[in-house]
């Protein structure tokens, strides 16, 4: 399994000459931040699996993050990405609890 999952990593490897692969510690990198960074709660520590977990593993750190609280509203965080993602995510906290879900991609 080990020599599967490194297979499965060197495919893309930028260097692939060096022993170190800098995709993969990337990807591992974003899923360690999400998983804590975006849990639902200090005791399930699940970001990696929730709409903005997901979304930061795939795409990174976003250019801007934008937040919206207004009153009477539920709280909306737009990621733009004006990197070489060129994309404008929203999420919606729909029940004001901190678990924000995928609203809306759009292009740049």
């Amino acid at each position: 399994q080990i020599k599967k999952l490194y297979a499965f990593w060197k495919k893309d490897d930028p260097t692939p000459e060096t022993a170190y692969n800098e995709r993969m510690d990337e990807f591992f990198r974003r899923a360690d931040y999400a998983y804590f960074n975006f849990a639902r709660n200090a005791r399930l520590l699940d970001g990696a699996i929730t709409d903005r977990g997901k979304i930061y593993i795939l795409y990174g750190p976003p250019t801007n993050i934008e937040r919206t609280f207004l009153l009477g509203e539920q709280p909306v965080e737009i990621w733009t990405y004006s990197n070489n993602v060129k994309k404008i995510v929203k999420f919606r906290d729909n029940g004001s609890h901190g678990e924000y879900k995928l609203v809306e991609v759009k292009s740049m």
